[in-house]
């Protein structure tokens, strides 16, 4: 028996150290927390939280991203694309602005040399004018007349072509004046985006060292990929982080282990849940059939306390009929032995 028993012991202590060993390799996110448990069970803190030997280790990481904030990121980053985009566009029309008013500015010019050279050359005719016949100067005259026709039209296209300059002028000064606010507006935006995307990266960690199905099967030989999908693994990775903040404080209340505390002792909640509950109910109830030859009803115990906690949601209120079966079980068994 005694053997049997040191056997036991043995392949109880292996299987703890494989437990042990597993949950040291544990990963969130690609994130390493199972050294961190082992770091704050073996640190001389008493914190609750694990923020603090996360952050030391990662500094990067300063939280979870909310699928709200993401949202949020994805619509800034279009707006940042819409105002780069108008901003190109107001870039393009102030240079094609710019283009045609150096092009009227060209053709003024022209309009005005013009102007000067046939000023100059009618004064060279009328120089001439008072040289000439009467007949010649009638004849002269009637040119004159027609540059000076020439001439006034010329200078009201010349003052059409000023009012076009200004006009052009005014009009590029507000597509200036607009760029201008387009440019403060997408600065603004840019900076708006990098804020959001550092809190991102931030939340969202080392996307690199996230747990995947495959590190899964990797690290742990006992669970198979079946395992993983019926525990809906994957579906982690989509929940926000108020879902996985209110889970991971559910398990904190309920178990009554402090968060930073929490990872190192989960191995322990599984060989209890998984090991040791189940043998102590075996045994309960294998005495239980030998002493009243039926069987105890655990289902009906368990419903009720848990009824108990959801209609009070208090575990201290919680009236379990299993510790008033084993009391009377522990003094019938004593009252045989006494006998």
């Amino acid at each position: 028996m005694l053997e049997k028993a040191n056997d036991t012991i043995q392949t109880k202590h292996t299987a703890l150290l494989s437990l042990t060993d597993s949950l040291r390799k544990a990963e969130l996110f690609e994130i390493p927390i199972g050294i961190l448990f082992f770091d704050l069970y073996d640190s001389e803190e008493n914190s609750s939280k694990l923020d603090h030997i996360l952050q030391e280790k990662y500094p990067n990481i300063k939280g979870f991203l909310c699928a709200s904030q993401q949202e949020e990121l994805s619509r800034i980053s279009q707006r940042f694309k819409n105002a780069k985009a108008e901003a190109e566009d107001l870039r393009n029309e102030l240079e094609n602005k710019k283009i045609e008013i150096q092009t009227m500015r060209e053709k003024n010019n022209t309009l005005i040399g013009t102007n000067k050279t046939l000023s100059k050359q009618n004064k060279i005719l009328c120089d001439k004018f008072d040289k000439l016949t009467i007949d010649e100067k009638e004849i002269l005259k009637g040119c004159n007349e027609e540059i000076k026709i020439k001439l006034e039209r010329l200078n009201e296209r010349l003052g059409s072509w000023e009012k076009s300059k200004e006009k052009y002028e005014t009009s590029l000064k507000d597509k200036e004046k607009m760029l201008a606010d387009a440019e403060k507006k997408t600065n603004t935006l840019s900076k708006e985006l990098d804020n959001l995307r550092s809190r991102f990266g931030n939340l969202e960690g080392n996307t690199s060292e996230r747990i995947t199905i495959k590190n899964i099967l990797q690290s742990r030989p006992d669970i198979s990929a079946e395992e993983c999908n019926f525990l809906m693994v994957e579906q982690i990775d989509s929940a926000n982080l108020t879902t996985l903040q209110n889970t991971v404080k559910e398990i904190v209340l309920a178990v009554g282990i402090p968060y930073p505390k929490l990872r190192r002792k989960i191995p322990l909640l599984a060989i209890k849940l998984k090991y040791e509950n189940i043998m102590l109910s075996n045994f309960a109830q294998r005495l239980h059939r030998q002493v009243y030859s039926q069987e105890m009803n655990l289902k009906k115990f368990t419903d009720q306390a848990y009824y108990d906690f959801m209609s009070t949601r208090r575990m201290d209120s919680i009236d379990h009929h299993l510790e008033r079966c084993l009391d009377h079980l522990y003094d019938h068994i004593l009252e045989k032995m006494v006998k």
